[in-house]
This record gives C-alpha cells, structure tokens and sequence, in this order.
C-alpha cells in the first residue's frame, strides 16, 4: 500500500471525529474522555503529516500522544464503571503507565524512538480492560449490544489493540526484517484501523445522554 493510501486510511479517524461533532450535544459526559481521544488521535495524525512532509521522524509527538491516549482510555474505563470500588486499582494502573513512560523514554530508551515496549503494555492494557467490560455489560445489560455505545467502542478497541500488540511484538524481536513481511503487517493494521473508527463512529450514532447507571468518577 503505497504511502498516499495509508494516509487516507489513517485519516478514516475523521469519521469518528466529524460523528462526535455533530452528536456532541447528545454526549453523555461518562462519554467524553473517548471524545476527547478521537480528538487528540486526529490531531496527533495531522501534526504527524505534517511532520513526516517536512522530512523529519513524528516519533516525539507520537510517543507524547500514546502516554496521553493510554491515560485517557483509563480514565474513560473508569467512567463506564470498571474500577468501582477498586479506585486503588485504577490509581496503580495510571500510575505504572506514566512509570513504564517514564522509563522507556528518558532511562533506557529515547523519546527520539518509537517506544514499543510502552505500546506493547499499554495496548495490552486496555484490551484486557476491555475484555472485562464486555463481560460485565453482557452479565448486566440484557438490551441489544449492538446498540450499545460501549459495547461497540471496547469491540474496536479489543480488535486494534490487540492486533496493534501484535506489531509491535514483531518489531521489537525483529521478526518482520523482510519488508513484504512488514508491509503486510501494516497494511493489515491500516484496516484494523479503518474497521475500528467506523465502529466508533457507530457508537457515537447509538449515543444518548440517558444511561442506565451513574458511574463514581
């Protein structure tokens, strides 16, 4: 896939992004942290562009972006309820991303690099939180899934992160050297990604302001 394409196919996020907008008198407020992270996510993607066109590396603002969409994705588990009565959980949870952050960037690694360690175990995080929070809807919510708005968000989530662990799994222990081997890999995440906004988009479409519970957060 050449370099345009994959553009494109990284720019689907204004899907989701464009959807928020226009719905975003019908947000519910425990819905806004995944709001603001299309959001972020699209600008991280335009000031990438626009980095990579002027010829230097966008690994800085990238790395910036996964510490701040990792700690986002929690904060917005925690208004779906997960981390009920275990706020000590959901505080350790933050706190060892900005640790795992720290370390990988400024002590064994440089911000200058891609850091997918980091990737790794964030992304590995929060499809595991999402994981849970099915189980829980599945155990509580007896409507339609399919209509459910975080039902559909923790499904693009589970698919992208936990291809996108994948990846970086086969970057850290060099298994994609062969370049036919990496473009594979990378087209196929570009449409991981592309399923993974549209169903986003489709849950902000489903979004109402009336919830069955009241998260703590």
């Amino acid at each position: 896939m050449n370099y345009t394409i994959a553009e494109l196919f990284n720019f689907s996020i204004l899907v989701p992004a464009v959807t928020a907008w226009i719905r975003f008198k019908k947000v519910n407020p425990i819905f806004l942290p995944v709001v603001y992270f299309i959001w972020i996510g699209t600008l991280n993607e335009i000031i990438s562009l626009i980095i990579n066109l002027a010829g230097y590396s966008n690994a800085i603002n990238s790395n910036i972006y996964v510490l701040i969409e990792a700690c986002i994705l929690t904060l917005q588990f925690a208004k779906w309820d997960l981390f009920r009565k275990k706020e000590s959980l959901y505080k350790i949870v933050l706190i060892s991303l900005l640790v795992f952050w720290l370390l990988e960037n400024f002590v064994v690694g440089s911000i200058r690099q891609f850091s997918s360690y980091f990737r790794i175990y964030y992304s590995f995080l929060v499809a595991l939180m999402s994981v849970t929070e099915i189980n829980r809807l599945i155990v509580t919510d007896r409507k339609n899934l399919f209509k459910n708005p975080i039902f559909l968000f923790c499904i693009g989530f589970i698919i992208y992160f936990t291809y996108k662990v994948l990846v970086e799994t086969f970057w850290v222990y060099g298994l994609n050297y062969k370049r036919t081997f990496r473009n594979s890999v990378y087209d196929i995440l570009l449409w991981i990604n592309l399923f993974a906004n549209l169903t986003y988009a489709t849950g902000f479409l489903w979004m109402n302001r009336k919830l069955r519970f009241t998260p703590p957060f």
